[in-house]
Protein backbone atom coordinates (compact mmCIF):
# COMPACT_ATOMS: atom_id res chain seq x y z
CA UNK A 1 0.00 0.00 0.00
CA UNK A 2 1.82 3.34 -1.17
CA UNK A 3 -0.18 6.32 -0.95
CA UNK A 4 -0.07 8.82 -3.89
CA UNK A 5 2.18 11.57 -2.86
CA UNK A 6 5.03 9.05 -1.96
CA UNK A 7 7.89 8.64 -4.80
CA UNK A 8 10.21 6.01 -5.26
CA UNK A 9 13.33 7.96 -3.46
CA UNK A 10 11.04 7.42 0.17
CA UNK A 11 11.71 4.01 0.00
CA UNK A 12 15.43 4.31 -0.39
CA UNK A 13 15.25 7.18 2.50
CA UNK A 14 12.71 4.96 4.76
CA UNK A 15 15.13 1.45 3.84
CA UNK A 16 18.18 3.70 5.24
CA UNK A 17 16.50 5.04 7.82
CA UNK A 18 14.94 2.07 9.87
CA UNK A 19 17.60 -0.08 8.68
CA UNK A 20 21.01 1.13 7.12
CA UNK A 21 20.68 -1.42 4.46
CA UNK A 22 21.06 0.39 0.95
CA UNK A 23 18.62 -1.04 -1.58
CA UNK A 24 20.00 -1.47 -4.73
CA UNK A 25 16.48 -0.88 -6.87
CA UNK A 26 13.12 0.77 -6.46
CA UNK A 27 11.24 0.03 -9.28
CA UNK A 28 8.43 2.73 -10.27
CA UNK A 29 4.98 2.61 -8.15
CA UNK A 30 1.79 1.47 -10.15
CA UNK A 31 -0.64 3.34 -8.85
CA UNK A 32 -4.51 2.19 -9.06
CA UNK A 33 -6.43 5.22 -8.26
CA UNK A 34 -4.41 6.97 -4.65
CA UNK A 35 -3.08 3.11 -3.77
CA UNK A 36 -0.32 2.01 -5.86
CA UNK A 37 2.59 -0.69 -5.16
CA UNK A 38 6.71 -1.08 -6.17
CA UNK A 39 8.97 -3.57 -5.46
CA UNK A 40 11.99 -3.08 -3.78
CA UNK A 41 15.29 -5.28 -3.86
CA UNK A 42 18.99 -5.89 -2.41
CA UNK A 43 21.75 -6.99 -2.98
CA UNK A 44 20.79 -10.57 -0.95
CA UNK A 45 18.23 -12.40 0.10
CA UNK A 46 19.88 -12.15 3.26
CA UNK A 47 19.97 -8.58 2.73
CA UNK A 48 16.27 -8.27 2.01
CA UNK A 49 15.68 -10.63 5.64
CA UNK A 50 17.53 -8.28 7.63
CA UNK A 51 15.91 -5.09 6.41
CA UNK A 52 12.38 -6.32 7.18
CA UNK A 53 13.15 -8.11 10.37
CA UNK A 54 14.63 -4.27 11.47
CA UNK A 55 12.16 -2.43 10.24
CA UNK A 56 9.32 -0.54 12.85
CA UNK A 57 6.88 -2.60 13.30
CA UNK A 58 5.30 -5.88 14.00
CA UNK A 59 5.28 -8.54 11.43
CA UNK A 60 1.55 -10.27 10.42
CA UNK A 61 0.87 -12.82 7.88
CA UNK A 62 -1.17 -11.40 5.24
CA UNK A 63 -4.31 -13.64 3.16
CA UNK A 64 -1.30 -15.41 1.16
CA UNK A 65 0.58 -16.18 4.69
CA UNK A 66 3.27 -14.32 3.45
CA UNK A 67 5.13 -11.63 6.58
CA UNK A 68 4.13 -7.54 6.21
CA UNK A 69 4.73 -4.97 8.74
CA UNK A 70 2.44 -1.79 8.12
CA UNK A 71 5.20 0.91 8.92
CA UNK A 72 3.71 3.99 9.81
CA UNK A 73 5.10 7.62 7.49
CA UNK A 74 5.74 10.90 9.08
CA UNK A 75 3.24 13.37 8.09
CA UNK A 76 0.65 10.95 8.23
CA UNK A 77 -0.24 7.45 6.44
CA UNK A 78 1.56 4.08 5.97
CA UNK A 79 2.41 1.41 4.01
CA UNK A 80 2.94 -2.04 3.95
CA UNK A 81 6.19 -3.59 3.58
CA UNK A 82 5.42 -7.30 2.45
CA UNK A 83 8.58 -9.91 2.83
CA UNK A 84 8.69 -12.10 -0.91
CA UNK A 85 11.69 -13.76 -0.37
CA UNK A 86 11.83 -17.42 -1.53
CA UNK A 87 13.18 -19.86 0.87
CA UNK A 88 15.69 -22.00 -1.29
CA UNK A 89 18.75 -23.99 -0.56
CA UNK A 90 20.99 -22.01 -2.30
CA UNK A 91 19.50 -18.91 -0.97
CA UNK A 92 22.97 -17.14 -0.30
CA UNK A 93 23.42 -16.95 -3.87
CA UNK A 94 20.48 -14.79 -5.27
CA UNK A 95 19.46 -11.12 -4.31
CA UNK A 96 16.62 -10.06 -2.14
CA UNK A 97 13.59 -8.58 -2.56
CA UNK A 98 10.90 -6.91 -0.49
CA UNK A 99 7.32 -5.38 -2.19
CA UNK A 100 5.44 -2.19 -1.22
CA UNK A 101 2.05 -2.17 -2.75
CA UNK A 102 -0.30 -5.47 -3.95
CA UNK A 103 0.43 -9.13 -4.43
CA UNK A 104 1.46 -9.89 -8.11
CA UNK A 105 2.65 -13.39 -7.71
CA UNK A 106 6.36 -12.25 -8.12
CA UNK A 107 8.78 -15.77 -8.48
CA UNK A 108 11.74 -13.87 -9.39
CA UNK A 109 15.38 -14.52 -7.72
CA UNK A 110 16.02 -11.01 -6.66
CA UNK A 111 15.00 -10.87 -3.16
CA UNK A 112 12.83 -8.00 -2.65
CA UNK A 113 10.51 -6.39 0.04
CA UNK A 114 7.20 -5.59 -1.42
CA UNK A 115 5.04 -2.32 -0.18
CA UNK A 116 1.22 -3.99 -0.24
CA UNK A 117 -2.40 -2.98 -0.28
Amino acid sequence: RVPKQRKEEHFVTLFLAQTTIQPTEVEDIEFNGEIGKTHITFKSSKHATLAFDTLDGKPEEDKTKRLQKKIYLKGGGYVRVRMMVAKKPSDHTHGGRSSSGGSNGNTSDKPKAKTAS
